[in-house]
């Protein structure tokens, strides 16, 4: 019995490279043939090179996936109230903006000073809560995530 699942096994894998093979000419040929339309040969060249990507490249495109779809839905879940706060603060930037333009400031001086003030805002709000809370994820965490996310 083992050796007949052996055989089993490798006309799998023959079978397997043989649709591989098949797939790779079928797609490369679309993909050349100027007689046929550019989204079918666009979409050939894709098919092509996905039928091209090993299983640790697919691994990490469907990983890749995942976290996209993941952080999709985290950030929907805070986008009302995101939205929110900054609607309050794109009326205070108005209203910013409006008193310069009264004052007779060019845009040219008070858009790059607020800017640089809300910037630095910013990081002064995240210096505040990591000294309060802790960095939110440690740099080695961020470093190793980093590459996992390049791939």
């Amino acid at each position: 019995m083992a050796n007949i699942d052996d055989y089993d096994m490798i006309d799998k894998d023959i079978e397997g490279s043989m649709q591989y093979g098949r797939e790779c000419f079928e797609a490369e040929a679309i993909m050349n043939d100027e007689s046929k339309d550019w989204p079918d040969r666009i979409r050939a060249a894709a098919e092509l090179e996905h039928v091209k990507l090993t299983k640790a490249e697919k691994r990490k495109e469907y990983q890749r996936r995942t976290w996209n779809k993941e952080i999709k839905e985290i950030f929907q879940s805070f986008e009302l109230p995101l939205f929110e706060k900054l609607d309050e603060v794109d009326g205070i930037m108005a209203q910013i903006f409006k008193e310069a333009s009264m004052f007779n400031i060019p845009a040219s001086i008070y858009r790059p000073y607020v800017v640089e003030q809300v910037t630095d805002m910013i990081d002064q709000i995240a210096e505040q809560r990591e000294s309060q809370r802790g960095p939110i994820l440690k740099r080695s965490q961020y470093r190793g995530r980093g590459e996992q996310n390049a791939m």
